[in-house]
């Protein structure tokens, strides 16, 4: 993944009507780039209720991510997390966060998602009764000026995630999309 440039996935013609029109789609290739583990401080503040719902927010106290390509860490205090859940029970998740490659690059992460808690999510965690553990996916983008990671300015990225109420852990398997 060290090379500026990516090959073309394959196209495909996908037909929209019976007057022959068609556009041209391109499969999605996906490789994976890495995992990574997420501390959040212990000292989160309470939620927050608003009119969307219970917010959370949070302090990254640090981390590590490992893939084929690419090894280091979370920068502590160089991060911050949000957690609205909805009271349909569906939550949105936003992870801002510096990150620091063992060569010495730093790259800017920025991931939106959503986790599912369930319809009757929103009573159980307005009623304290967090889950131990939840799942849900994320979308990503990284951003560096290091020249040897500059394809992940171009780069889009989808993710796994698992959340460790207990521990304040988020894990992600991150991958990019081609």
């Amino acid at each position: 993944m060290t090379n500026t440039s990516r090959p073309s996935p394959e196209s495909t013609t996908v037909r929209l009507s019976d007057d022959n029109r068609s556009i041209r789609s391109k499969l999605i290739r996906m490789d994976f780039l890495f995992s990574f583990r997420i501390r959040m401080d212990e000292q989160t503040a309470p939620p927050i209720e608003t009119p969307e719902g219970l917010k959370f927010d949070g302090s990254i106290t640090g981390g590590e991510f490992a893939g084929p390509e690419l090894i280091g860490h979370i920068k502590p205090a160089a991060g911050a997390g949000s957690l609205l859940v909805k009271p349909n029970g569906v939550a949105v998740v936003e992870l801002r966060f510096t990150m620091e490659s063992g060569d010495g690059a730093v790259i800017d992460g920025v991931h939106h998602g959503l986790i599912d808690f369930g319809p009757t999510g929103f009573e159980e965690i307005r009623n304290k009764r967090m889950p131990t553990e939840v799942d849900g996916r994320v979308t990503a983008r990284y951003q560096t000026s290091h020249p040897k990671y500059e394809w992940l300015n171009r780069t889009q990225c989808v993710g796994a995630i698992e959340t460790d109420f207990e521990s304040l852990c988020i894990k992600q398997s991150i991958f990019a999309m081609f």
